[in-house]
């Protein structure tokens, strides 16, 4: 959220911007978001000038604010698409981008982890049976984690909003975020 050039002093450029993330927080709560999932990321405020034959003028305070909404629930991509609405509605805010990401890394993380631990151990027997040799104690344990997801931009999303029929609203569609764990198991054959 950036307002100004134009306002006279720092202090009205900080105001007017605390005033648009008042309205930004009072369309969410109308949605049940409230202020525990909302944090401030940055915050500025700076002078503009205009520089005309070497000389320098000021035109005013511009100031911004950078919020950070988060959403959850069964319905979480239904209440995306109408806080994204609720939020653009307020005048001079500006969508940044929606990011996707895992609520429960770490549910996922064992998850993936247990299945992929299992793979290894079929692989190895089926490995030592063609062989004909039989498995062993573990030496070592390593894993590779890669998470594809999060977060994971809507890229040009102001844009996106900018051409949106305002009557249609935003429609952003939730996805799977992969988790993918390689186990890498060395033993012993016997």
């Amino acid at each position: 959220l950036g307002l100004g050039p134009g306002e006279a002093l720092p202090e009205g450029a900080v105001e007017a911007v605390n005033r648009k993330i008042s309205q930004v927080k009072t369309a969410l709560a109308e949605l049940g978001i409230g202020e525990e999932n909302l944090s401030t990321l940055q915050a500025n405020s700076n002078a503009e000038y205009s520089r005309n034959e070497g000389e320098r003028n000021l035109l005013g305070y511009r100031a911004s604010q950078r919020l950070e909404i988060e959403v959850e629930g069964d319905d979480f991509a239904d209440l995306v698409n109408r806080a994204t609405d609720a939020v653009t509605s307020v005048e001079g805010v500006l969508l940044d981008g929606v990011n996707w990401d895992l609520s429960d890394e770490n549910a996922a993380m064992l998850a993936a982890r247990e299945d992929a631990f299992a793979d290894a151990r079929t692989k190895a027997e089926q490995l030592t049976e063609l062989a004909g040799a039989r498995l062993g104690d573990v030496i070592s344990i390593g894993e590779n984690v890669v998470t594809q997801g999060g977060p994971w931009p809507m890229m040009n999303a102001r844009a996106e909003m900018a051409v949106m029929d305002s009557a249609a609203g935003a429609d952003f569609s939730a996805r799977e975020i992969p988790v993918e764990v390689t186990v890498f198991v060395r033993r012993e054959i016997e």
